[in-house]
């Protein structure tokens, strides 16, 4: 039994150093997600050896984020707490590009896409992305490369954002 479980450890451990060493590349034709391998042909890495890095770590990029990101006044009015998801490309320069939502405070049907639209929540995040400053770029193998970052940010009403 103790080898059986040996064994897996260790197919687990080269699966994963298998994947840190790999692109991660998007093979369906599908052109709203082209993470992975860009249109232009360019790499994107998801599990890299040494993530990108906001200047002064992530204690800093929540401080800026607490800073920058206002609770849009209608989404207080109505009383609408939740997560916003979005995603943005660290590119080799350390510049974000692509930023996007990938879950809006309500999601799930062309009616939420509607009332997240007019709370602003995540256009209140995008704002605040596209106006970071450069980031130390991601590298693997040694090598600087192109990095998907998923960022979530609560709101909260009793909290603020987080």
């Amino acid at each position: 039994m103790n080898k059986i479980l040996l064994v897996c450890v260790m197919l687990c451990t080269l699966g994963l150093n298998t994947a840190c060493q790999t692109p991660i590349r998007n093979t369906e034709p599908d052109d709203s997600a082209v993470w992975g391998t860009t249109e232009d042909g360019g790499e994107l890495f998801l599990i890299v050896e040494h993530e990108p890095e906001f200047p002064g770590g992530m204690d800093s990029l929540y401080s800026f984020l607490n800073k920058n990101i206002h609770y849009p006044q209608k989404a207080i009015e109505r009383k609408y707490e939740g997560k916003v998801y979005a995603q943005f490309i660290v590119e080799k320069d350390g510049s974000i590009t692509n930023a996007q939502i990938v879950r809006d405070i309500v999601y799930g049907s062309e009616e939420a896409d509607s009332i997240a639209a007019e709370l602003g929540c995540g256009a209140e995040v995008l704002r605040v992305i596209n106006r970071m400053p450069k980031w130390k770029p991601a590298s693997n193998n040694g090598t600087i490369c192109r990095y998907k970052f998923i960022l979530p940010i609560d709101f909260s009403l009793s909290e603020g954002i987080l």
